[in-house]
């Protein structure tokens, strides 16, 4: 029977280990790159909006062949203000959210009516020119677009679905751990999780390309491109960041556990050994 509570121990301290850490996981990703109010505020973060006004207006200026004219770049600036901007890109952003959760198709930035306003200005604008092409949020390809929005189902799934496992081999384990008077179990389960959720943090911080394959720029414009890379990289180091400090918690937490289940086991043994040395009394004549 003690064998058996033993394996049966390790075997739902295994498990237990997966689902704590996949409900991290997805809890995180799901209140950081599926969040459009997260992504504004990493696009605000990063100062993006402006950098997109002065890169936009520096490109459209090039396009014109008006680099260097203040006439031009003034009447541009004009337009191409960061809060203009980021009203375009916001909104495209909370539609993202819901074509990440398959409600809806992939959203589009469309700043051609910023176009029409340049050329009212009597600003003649290229054929092909940044502003009359529209950025697509995610994929326009269906078979793409279907495993975006499956990823997003699945990571809701495997919160969900995670969390309750966690709660419900938590209390197993406990039960088990009440019949073999052994506690260590749980201790060691956290420390587990927060070896992996540490290892994940280190991963986001080796590799920022990985946010961005959450969130993809379709787009052949410069200045896109090179917000998409820095917002990326940004979500990526703030990622690295969460997962550190949660995984530096699970493994104070566990340590700490371990030291406490190592002093009440020495405690009835240390009790358990003054009582078998105490001398016996004499029997009564």
């Amino acid at each position: 029977m003690p064998t058996f509570l033993s394996l049966l121990s390790k075997l739902i301290a295994a498990i237990l280990v997966s689902a704590i850490t996949g409900a991290i996981f997805a809890v995180v990703f799901n209140n950081t790159v599926l969040n459009s109010h997260y992504l504004e505020g990493q696009l605000q973060t990063t100062n993006s909006y402006d950098a997109l006004s002065v890169a936009l207006t520096n490109d459209l200026s090039k396009q014109m062949g008006a680099s260097g004219n203040p006439q031009v770049t003034a009447e541009l600036q004009k337009i191409l203000t960061p809060a203009v901007l980021k009203q375009n890109i916001n909104t495209a952003l909370n539609e993202f959210q819901e074509y990440a959760q398959g409600k809806g198709p992939a959203p589009v930035i469309n700043l051609s009516s910023l176009a029409s306003q340049l050329q009212t200005a009597g600003i003649p604008l290229t054929q092909n020119n940044e502003l009359s092409q529209p950025i697509t949020l995610g994929s326009s390809n269906p078979s793409t677009t279907s495993t975006s929005q499956g990823l997003s189902r699945t990571f809701d799934h495997v919160r969900l679905g995670s969390i309750i496992l966690s709660i419900l081999l938590t209390i197993v384990l406990l039960v088990v751990s009440w019949e073999r008077h052994r506690w260590a179990a749980l201790p060691d389960v956290v420390i587990s999780v927060g070896v992996i959720v540490c290892l994940l943090a280190l991963i986001f911080a080796l590799t920022p390309d990985l946010a961005s394959h959450f969130i993809h720029f379709n787009s052949g414009s410069n200045a896109f491109a090179v917000i998409g890379d820095k917002v990326a990289t940004s979500i990526s180091n703030d990622l690295a960041k969460r997962f550190a400090i949660i995984g530096g918690v699970c493994l104070a937490a566990g340590i700490i556990g371990r030291i406490l289940v190592g002093r009440f086991r020495k405690k009835p043994n240390a009790l358990k050994s003054t009582l078998n040395g105490a001398p016996k009394a004499a029997p009564a004549r």
